[in-house]
């Protein structure tokens, strides 16, 4: 009876397998460097993270910039580990940002010397990603001073009255738990 309502450990597993999850990821340059001012440094970044995120069977959902940071909404398969996901996207956008400014006469511009050392992670919830999605696809709109959107930009930061989507905090991979005030 329980493993007809439950179904077959084979459909469990794959079940589990197919599923998919959210997550919002925040790169900012070392020092908040305005390279990402750039038109072709920018696209440059955005077309790596998307490329790599498809190598990785995942779907990019959003992805904007500032001249300092960018974001990525990306759906995710289950199996795929999410520090595994945001090294080789953070890899190759640094790699691709480098090139481009190099080709731009930034000589001293190493792949290693492009992002901050640490990331913002988030696993969002299935009711959160349209929002979040939204802010990061008008993520040159969303820098103006009356539309920031701090909670997004300070991942993980607690806000007064705890007004913050449902989401999960990773430092480098790694779980932070917060409490909502």
């Amino acid at each position: 009876m329980e493993q007809e309502r439950n179904g077959s450990p084979e459909q469990t597993a794959r079940a589990r397998k197919d599923a998919e999850l959210f997550v919002h990821l925040r790169l900012e340059t070392v020092g908040t460097a305005p390279w990402l001012a750039d038109e072709d440094v920018a696209q440059a970044a955005l077309t790596a993270v998307t490329a790599r995120a498809k190598e990785h069977r995942c779907r990019v959902l959003a992805v904007g910039n500032a001249v300092d940071h960018l974001h990525a909404v990306l759906r995710f398969p289950a199996s795929l580990p999410l520090n595994l996901l945001a090294r080789v996207v953070r890899e190759a956008s640094a790699q691709a940002v480098a090139r481009a400014l190099q080709v731009l006469g930034e000589a001293d511009a190493a792949p290693e010397a492009v992002w901050s050392r640490h990331h913002a992670l988030d696993t969002l919830s299935a009711t959160d990603v349209a929002a979040v999605a939204a802010y990061v696809h008008c993520h040159p709109q969303s820098h103006a001073p009356d539309t920031l959107r701090p909670e997004w930009e300070r991942a993980g930061a607690a806000l007064e009255g705890g007004q913050r989507p449902s989401w999960n905090y990773f430092v480098r991979g790694r779980p932070h738990k917060y409490r909502r005030q």
